[in-house]
């Protein structure tokens, strides 16, 4: 055996380990939630089970089937609406029929196995961090799964979208990004990656083929009549659904400078159109594109005001990916990666005192703080890898 394949050989024992001893922690976490006492959700006389989330899932399959108003409340069921696609609620049939210990397994090792395996691919830039990287994302991995929430595994979907346009394959990653917005419909952002990419046509046929077929499949159990009907009130749902929530997010920071702030949509316009504005030129030097997506990554939390704490693997993830892709960060960004993992990862934790946590951590919308300061860095690199680009190009005419 050469050096190479032991070098190989060694990589693949060690995947197989983690693999197994996050099986094993997912396992864990979730009997916890399974075994926990009922709680309140809102100090109401209604208590729900630890694992709410995935009886929101399950009933949405039941109520889809007995063609049943998916979006509106079931508090004798659970807390909270649903608010994913009626394809999503199709899906969740391979769940419900299963006992919810074996379910709820089920669900969590989908979300954390999807994640696992395509965040150690050996041709990923962040190939040779994968171990502290791993270990980097474990709190916020945890947090998910405990919630039986369904962000690692639309994340893992949006890496696999990035991975695929890499390799030229732009069919099978519009159909990625497809799956990711029908789990979350904002995952939907992501697409702006395919502007980077030859064979556009193709992934937006591709792309709008996929869509069409998961908007559609509900009708192996419900009639169109129904369906449409079932559309019509999620879109009532989304249509209203800014209220007075502002999640962990910019526009709770903004709401607790300018109390009584009610723009949620222009500032997420805004957050989009960003984007676009640093999009255009990077499309033309053909560059950094995984800068941009860990910017996508990054976006699609801190200007969404349903952000939570069980959504911040996807922000992280794009905080890991920029960091742990670089080959030698600088000392600064050392620096900042600790303050993400003090006040982001750990900040929920028992690492700060209860006191802290009430009067200060949560109440100020300290998790998202990190987030948005890495958010800036990489758009001065973004905006910077621009500028330079336009001066060198002025200088050679």
């Amino acid at each position: 055996m050469n050096i190479g394949d032991s070098i190989r050989q060694h990589r693949k024992t060690y995947v197989i380990l983690l693999g197994i001893g996050l099986c094993i922690i997912t396992a864990g976490a979730t009997w916890l939630k399974l075994k926990g006492p009922l709680k309140s959700f809102d100090e109401g006389p209604a208590v729900y089970t630890h694992y709410n989330n995935y009886l929101i899932f399950k009933s949405a399959f039941y109520h889809l089937v007995e063609e049943k108003n998916l979006y509106v409340l079931y508090p004798e069921k659970h807390h909270d609406l649903f608010k994913y696609s009626p394809g999503f609620a199709l899906f969740f049939g391979l769940f419900a029929s299963l006992p919810d210990a074996l379910g709820l397994v089920l669900w969590n090792l989908l979300n954390v196995l999807v994640f696992f395996f395509v965040l150690k691919r050996i041709d990923a830039p962040w190939a040779a961090q994968f171990p502290i990287l791993f270990i980097f994302l474990l709190p916020e991995l945890i947090t998910s799964t405990q919630n039986s929430q369904s962000n690692a595994l639309m994340t893992g979907l949006l890496m696999l979208t990035y991975f695929d346009l890499e390799g030229h394959r732009s069919g099978r990653a519009a159909c990625w990004i497809a799956l990711a917005a029908f789990i979350k419909i904002y995952a939907g952002l992501a697409a702006l990656m395919f502007l980077f990419y030859p064979r556009k046509v193709r992934f937006i046929l591709t792309g709008s083929l996929a869509a069409l077929a998961l908007a559609g499949i509900p009708l192996f159990v419900t009639t169109p009549g129904d369906l449409w009907t079932q559309y019509q009130s999620w879109w009532q749902l989304l249509s209203q659904d800014h209220g007075n929530s502002y999640g962990i997010s910019l526009m709770q920071l903004i709401n607790l400078a300018l109390p009584g702030f009610h723009q949620k949509t222009i500032i997420q316009i805004l957050g989009v159109a960003f984007l676009i504005f640093l999009l255009f030129p990077l499309i033309k030097l053909g560059k950094d594109r995984l800068n941009f997506f860990s910017l996508i990554l990054l976006t699609l939390v801190i200007f969404n005001h349903k952000t939570e704490s069980a959504t911040f693997i996807v922000a992280v993830t794009g905080v890991a990916i920029w960091f742990f892709s670089k080959p030698k960060p600088a000392g600064m960004e050392l620096s900042v990666m600790i303050f993400v993992f003090l006040f982001t990862v750990l900040g929920a934790s028992d690492l700060f005192p209860k006191m802290i946590r009430q009067n200060w951590i949560v109440p100020y919308g300290m998790k998202i703080w990190p987030c948005i300061l890495v958010y800036g860095l990489i758009s001065y690199e973004l905006y910077r890898a621009n500028s330079l680009s336009f001066k060198g190009s002025v200088t050679q005419t």
